[in-house]
């Protein structure tokens, strides 16, 4: 009476189990990629940025893990990333945040006149570059002292702002001023015979 062999499925004889392989390999690869991205989430944070951790405001998370973020929106506007044990600046300055200058002041102005601007976010620690079109301005603390060119027709002048912390520039604040012409002649008029001039004669000045 012959034997009837019964091999468990999947085998090709009883001494090859070389069609289990590729089945068993996929598998095994399939939970370590599981298990490694548990470990992933649960070193790095669930939150954006690819599972990095991000924090906004004006102190920085602690404790803190390799690639977690850090944007302080209040003080410096810079976005920052932890690496080696220490926050590192990554020196963006967003368009528009705290310490773009806020200035006010006149939009008209008379030729030759000295007009005052105000920062009103102003800041002692702070650096401030500014230029004018025409003219020529000064600075004491928050007030910008801003006198107007001498011009021949109503012209249109500009003052720029900007601020400077910790290295990095903020966006511009322009100034726009309508410089006004008085339309004074310059050239002097001199009495020198009242004799006989007009106003003498007329007005009886002597």
């Amino acid at each position: 009476m012959a034997l009837t062999t019964i091999l468990p499925s999947g085998l090709n004889s009883a001494n090859d189990f070389s069609s289990l392989v590729p089945a068993a390999y996929s598998q095994a690869n399939a939970a370590f990629i599981q298990a490694n991205a548990a470990y992933a989430a649960a070193n790095t944070g669930g939150g954006g940025g690819g599972g990095a951790s991000v924090t906004v405001g004006s102190i920085a998370p602690s404790p803190a893990a390799n690639g977690y973020l850090w944007y302080d929106d209040t003080t410096t506007g810079e976005l920052f990333v932890y690496s080696s044990n220490s926050w590192v600046s990554t020196s963006i300055m967003p368009a528009t945040n705290v310490n773009d200058p806020a200035i006010t002041g006149p939009t008209e102005a008379n030729e030759a006149t000295t007009q005052t601007y105000t920062i009103s976010n102003y800041n002692g620690a702070y650096a401030y570059i500014i230029g004018v079109t025409g003219g020529s301005v000064t600075r004491t603390n928050q007030s910008i002292y801003w006198t107007m060119p001498s011009v021949t027709t109503n012209t249109t002048h500009y003052m720029t702002t900007q601020v400077v912390s910790g290295g990095v520039t903020s966006a511009v604040d322009t100034r726009t001023v309508l410089v006004v012409n008085l339309n004074i002649s310059d050239a002097a008029v001199i009495v020198s015979d009242f004799s006989s001039t007009y106003a003498n004669v007329t007005f009886g000045w002597a």
